[in-house]
C-alpha cells in the first residue's frame, strides 16, 4: 500500500515538474489539424465512388484556405490512391468562393484547386485536382459538384473533341456530385485547468 502511494507521488512530481516547466517557458499546445472527407461519383476514367481526405491547418475550411494552411489531400478511386502534400515549392492550393480558372466563375459557387507543380516546368510530374460546387465544364455534365483529377504528364492530350479519350501518359478521373464533410476538429487547451492551478489539480488527481 505504502509503495503504491510512493509510486503515485513520484509520478505526480515528475508530471507536475514537466508541466510546470512548460508553463514557465511560455509553451502552449501545438495547433492541431482539421480533417474533411470528400467524395464524388465517377463518370469518366474511373468507376464507382471516388473519395478524398483533405487535411488543413486549424482555422481553415475547404472553401477558405491557401498554400499557407494546406497540409495534404489524398485522392482515392478505382484508379488507385494518390497523395499530395505541401512539400512542393511549386504548389498551388486554394479553396474559396468564386475561384477564377477553377470552373467556378458564377455567383454563389465555391471551388477547390490543387496542383503539385503549378508554377514549375512541365517536365515535372502532373498532380491536379479541381472541384466545384456547381457544374464543371470538364465533366461534360450539367450536374453540380463537378470534379477532375489528373496524375501523370503535363504533356497529355485529348484524343477527341470532347476529351472522352486521352493519351495513356496520364490518369484522368472525372465526376460529379462532389461534397465535403467534416471529420475531426482540434481539441484546444490543456488537459486539466490552466496555469498553475491546473497543475495542482492534475498532480492531486494522480495521488488519489
Amino acid at each position: 500500500m505504502f509503495r503504491r502511494k510512493e509510486h503515485y507521488a513520484a509520478v505526480a512530481v515528475l508530471v507536475g515538474s514537466t508541466l510546470l516547466a512548460a508553463v514557465l517557458n511560455g509553451s502552449t499546445p501545438a495547433a492541431a489539424d482539421i480533417v474533411y472527407n470528400w467524395q464524388g461519383t465517377c463518370t469518366l476514367g474511373c468507376t464507382g465512388t471516388a473519395t478524398g481526405i483533405l487535411t488543413l491547418a486549424d482555422g481553415a475550411s475547404p472553401f477558405n484556405f491557401t498554400v499557407s494552411n494546406f497540409v495534404s489531400f489524398q485522392f482515392t478511386s478505382s484508379s488507385g490512391t494518390f497523395l499530395l502534400d505541401n512539400a512542393s515549392p511549386y504548389l498551388n492550393a486554394v479553396g474559396a468562393v468564386g475561384v477564377a480558372g477553377a470552373g467556378c466563375n458564377i455567383p454563389n459557387c465555391s471551388s477547390v484547386a490543387l496542383e503539385e507543380n503549378a508554377f514549375g516546368p512541365n517536365s515535372l510530374p502532373l498532380w491536379q485536382f479541381v472541384f466545384s460546387t456547381e457544374a464543371l465544364p470538364l465533366t461534360l455534365s450539367s450536374e453540380p459538384g463537378g470534379w477532375q483529377f489528373l496524375n501523370g504528364s503535363y504533356l497529355w492530350e485529348c484524343l477527341d473533341s470532347e476529351c472522352r479519350t486521352w493519351t495513356d501518359n496520364v490518369i484522368r478521373n472525372v465526376g460529379v456530385g462532389g461534397e465535403f464533410t467534416l471529420v475531426s476538429i482540434p481539441v484546444p487547451g490543456p488537459v486539466a485547468g490552466t496555469g498553475l492551478p491546473g497543475l495542482v489539480l492534475a498532480s492531486r488527481g494522480l495521488l488519489v
